[in-house]
């Protein structure tokens, strides 16, 4: 069904395993998209297209750069994490021990870039910007990638209601 209740297809009982991540995924980032405090600037996520009509090979580097939408918020906490087209979950930044928690310039440029790797199809860069580091979010997203395991959107959401922050998403193709 889609958002407005229309039926678009039947899968087959024994396909619900293939596409119960892809699901989880489209319902997170709804969710994360109508959950935070729209009084804050929306968080700008520039990436440098590749010529062949945005979409990125194997092996090609994700060159992007992320930035509040008002440096003055103090929106500066960085969490950054890939949504592959199969759902799965690729943790991003930070990772332990390696990367600042906080981002005191902007805009950002993840270095080294992510190249494009397995899974392919319609991916979603997610940015998440507070004000004080989100290490429970953090923890959460290392433990689902660890597990193959896509968090829910209330275990998301509850790992960030002490914070005040703001989500940016960005999609793109990825091909062999």
């Amino acid at each position: 069904f889609n958002h407005i209740g229309d039926k678009i297809t039947t899968l087959p009982s024994n396909a619900f395993d293939l596409w119960q991540r892809v699901i989880d995924k489209e319902r997170l980032l709804q969710v994360l998209a109508t959950q935070f405090d729209m009084r804050h600037q929306p968080i700008r996520i520039s990436i440098t297209l590749p010529e062949e009509e945005g979409l990125y090979k194997q092996g090609e580097l994700l060159d992007f750069s992320i930035a509040p939408g008002d440096t003055r918020e103090g929106l500066n906490a960085l969490t950054l994490f890939n949504l592959a087209g199969d759902g799965e979950l690729q943790y991003l930044y930070p990772l332990p021990k390696k990367d600042p928690l906080v981002i005191h310039q902007f805009p950002y440029l993840l270095q080294p870039s992510p190249k494009v790797s397995p899974p392919f199809g319609g991916d979603d860069l997610v940015a998440v910007l507070c004000r004080k580091p989100a290490t429970g979010l953090h923890k959460l997203l290392a433990r689902s990638h660890k597990k193959s395991k896509l968090p829910t959107p209330e275990q998301i959401l509850s790992q960030l209601r002490s914070n005040t922050c703001q989500v940016g998403q960005y999609a793109f193709f990825s091909s062999e």
